[in-house]
């Protein structure tokens, strides 16, 4: 079944739905079957949580949904009551009771960790009717016999495709003292309306365990868990245990269905891992940025910790084609190479890594499979050091349970109160007061330049070809509202002769992830005369975001989190938000309207009066906007370096 992708074409979901319906009738076999339902998955899945390509909304979304409800009736239930290879559990149970079918009741367990002398765990019951179930959690053997119950909160893991929670159960988030779990005994999950334990999976790296994969012992700081079918048992670390779970691992890669080739290489990526421990040491930090950008807040945390005594060693990872990776080495810091196979090794022996963004061992070289079949030997503490602010509301990325994160460095009181909130996880002495690394950078090079630096859209980038890489062009792209908005803006007469009179250029800084597409906007731009000797269409993946923003005498932006680096270099902004580019994630405690540093406009003619004034004031921001920036940061000056990697090293003992 040929198959190739077409996010925003209405026939690549609705004609294919229609096609399988009829291919199903006439050859209605098993494997056909599999096949339908893997390339079903594969049009909700590039409509994804924040993904959604926002081509099918409101009726046209129930016309598919309920086309895809008949085509389950094609589909055998005992089939979709089992795992699918490539097909994730939480789709397969959602198409399961689309067909009327269930699965017995499940606790997920998606994060496990260690902190503070705690063990918390993030989990959630697969089980659709499972709402308002009183969760209770059992500790029985070695002379104890104690339960927590845990009401429904409220808390839900949801999975949302074209927008919309289509599966959504609910979630726990369980906090117990070592002191409670002693050698010997063991934890176990019951629900009011099941008799008996309730059977564990375990779902990502962060769960730690993966018996699945034949990875059931992991060690912690003060503990070590041995997963059985329904509970978790507290065990004395043990070199016995771990080798037994290893034999299991082994013997698990050999039942997994990767190919002969790949067994191979994960088998001697597992050897090469424990015999490359002394070499390692006990104090490797991790520091990553975009793979093939660099310069955000991972290289300038890296290039001041290495300049730290202390027996830590700190490599910084990047593709060494990179900006700014060629001037590192010559100034003789470590680098691992994003591209070598060896880069593998380092997330598997770190102590630390400082992370700018999501998925830290994926962004460090693992695998998916690799993420899972490595979990149980993975003992990395995960801080996140930030790519932007968290303003808006974001749990679906920086929840706590996603990547363990034992630390989170903000740099405004509003981030605080924003990853506050329940349903991110995170308690007060974990949100660090420092600053962002990148800040200590920010010195004024002012030229007379607007820059135009708005973010990017979920909804019209192109898929990356892989984690660390940029996404490629679309053809779709051109046909988007993002590039109609930005398009007439960039050309627009009233525009470019106001600013030709007041002796200013513009500059366009493309998004790095909508990278691929700036040759688009150049073309554009330079088939327009009088926008061609006076716009500058630059892409931030060739010198970084920090030069433009350095030079910029004004910026326009929108949601994009360059306005907060802008605000602390004290430059005036005017934000433009076209009511046809919503943002991509809803606006939480701060709202650029209503908070933000300068005026906010809806179209062309409002930008360039706002734009006029603010030139003809000697481009400076008016008085309250500049009290807005003073209230908003912690600090104003440029030792947010300093301030991280001294929490980072007292708490992670780096010296």
């Amino acid at each position: 079944m040929a198959d190739e992708d077409r996010p925003y074409d209405p026939d690549w979901y609705f004609g294919f739905v229609a096609d399988a319906l009829a291919e199903l009738a006439a050859h209605p076999g098993r494997d056909r079957q599999v096949e339908v339902v893997r390339h079903l998955y594969r049009r909700f899945r590039r409509n994804l949580e924040d993904n959604d390509k926002r081509l099918l909304v409101d009726d046209r979304l129930d016309s598919f949904l309920a086309a895809v409800a008949d085509l389950t009736q094609f589909l055998d239930l005992d089939l979709l009551q089992q795992r699918l290879q490539g097909v994730p559990e939480n789709f397969r149970r959602y198409l399961l009771g689309v067909r009327g079918g269930a699965d017995p009741a499940r606790i997920e367990i998606k994060s496990l960790m260690v902190i503070d002398g705690e063990l918390r765990v993030y989990g959630f019951i697969t089980w659709p009717s499972a709402d308002g179930q009183t969760i209770t959690v059992h500790c029985t053997g070695s002379g104890q016999d104690r339960s927590w119950s845990l009401p429904d909160g409220g808390r839900r893991q949801s999975f949302r495709y074209f927008g919309l929670p289509l599966v959504e159960y609910q979630a726990f988030d369980l906090s117990l003292r070592l002191t409670d779990l002693p050698v010997g005994a063991r934890l176990w999950w019951t629900l009011e309306s099941e008799y008996g334990p309730v059977p564990l999976e375990f779902s990502s790296a962060a769960a730690r365990l993966a018996p699945d994969f034949g990875c059931r012992y992991a060690e912690f700081d003060g503990i070590a868990l041995w997963a059985h079918r329904s509970d978790l048992e507290i065990v004395e670390h043990s070199t016995r245990l771990l080798l037994r779970s290893e034999l299991a691992a082994f013997a698990g890669l050999a039942r997994s269905r990767i190919g002969v080739r790949a067994k191979v290489k994960e088998a001697g990526l597992r050897v090469l891992y424990h015999l490359t421990k002394p070499w390692f040491g006990r104090r490797l930090v991790l520091y990553y940025d975009k793979l093939y950008l660099g310069g955000d807040n991972g290289q300038h945390l890296f290039e001041f910790a290495a300049q730290q005594s202390g027996s830590a060693k700190h490599r910084y990872v990047i593709q060494l084609n990179a900006p700014g990776a060629r001037g590192l080495l010559k100034r003789g810091f470590r680098l691992v190479d994003a591209s070598s196979p060896l880069r593998k090794l380092y997330p598997l022996h770190a102590h630390l890594i400082a992370a700018t963004s999501v998925n830290p061992l994926g962004q460090c070289g693992l695998s998916r499979f690799e993420r899972r079949w490595f979990a149980n030997l993975i003992t990395a503490h995960v801080v996140c050091i930030q790519h932007g602010l968290t303003v808006q509301y974001i749990p679906q990325l920086q929840a706590r349970h996603i990547d363990n994160i034992e630390r989170y460095y903000c740099a405004s009181p509003v981030e605080v109160t924003n990853l506050s909130r329940p349903e991110y996880g995170y308690r007060p002495e974990m949100l660090r007061p420092t600053g962002l690394a990148r800040f200590d950078t920010l010195i004024p090079d002012t030229r007379p330049e607007v820059l135009l630096c708005p973010t990017w859209r979920r909804y019209v980038a192109n898929d990356a070809p892989r984690m660390g890489q940029v996404r490629t062009r679309s053809e779709d792209f051109l046909d988007s509202e993002y590039f109609a908005v930005y398009s007439r803006l960039l050309t627009d007469q009233g525009l470019l002769a106001g600013l030709r009179s007041r002796g200013f250029r513009l500059t366009f800084l493309v998004h790095p992830t909508l990278a691929s597409q700036t040759a688009d906007f150049a073309a554009h731009v330079a088939a327009d005369p009088q926008a061609a000797g006076l716009v500058t269409v630059a892409s931030s993946t060739t010198a970084g975001y920090l030069p433009h923003l350095k030079r910029a005498a004004v910026a326009i932006s929108d949601y994009s989190g360059v306005q907060f680096d802008l605000a602390y270099l004290g430059r005036p902004l005017l934000y433009y938000l076209p009511e046809e580019l919503p943002p991509s994630y809803p606006i939480g405690d701060y709202d650029p309207i209503r908070d933000g540093f300068g005026p906010a406009v809806r179209t062309v003619a409002e930008l360039r009066e706002a734009l006029w004034v603010v030139l003809d004031r000697g481009a400076e921001p008016e008085p309250k906007y500049r009290e807005r920036v003073a209230a908003f940061f912690y600090h104003h000056d440029r030792n947010n370096c300093a301030r991280i990697y001294t929490d980072l090293a007292e708490v992670y003992q780096l010296d």
